[in-house]
């Protein structure tokens, strides 16, 4: 009965997302308004955005800055390649 009771608990602890989390999928949302990340999605899928690598350089970006310009998109974006191959995805 209390490994029962533990298990549920640990279910519902672990099913709340966390601020970082929150964070991270709030840049994700953001960055899915872009044509460029749309196609970045349709060729490697949505699982990439599931990897702890890629959610790492994505809470260190400030993606509404790189963004703003468009040479540090380009380099976003040739970053975020990297780490997907790097991925291997």
């Amino acid at each position: 009965m209390a490994n029962l009771l533990f298990s549920i608990l640990e279910g519902v602890l672990t099913s709340v997302p966390s601020r970082r989390s929150k964070l991270i999928n709030t840049k994700f949302k953001r960055l899915k308004k872009e044509k460029w990340f749309q196609e970045i999605v349709n060729r490697y899928g949505t699982l990439f955005q599931a990897n702890t690598e890629v959610r790492n350089f994505i809470e260190r970006t400030n993606i509404e800055e790189v963004l703003k310009d468009p040479l540090q998109t380009e380099l976003f974006q040739l970053q975020l390649e990297k780490v997907l191959v790097k991925e291997n995805f």
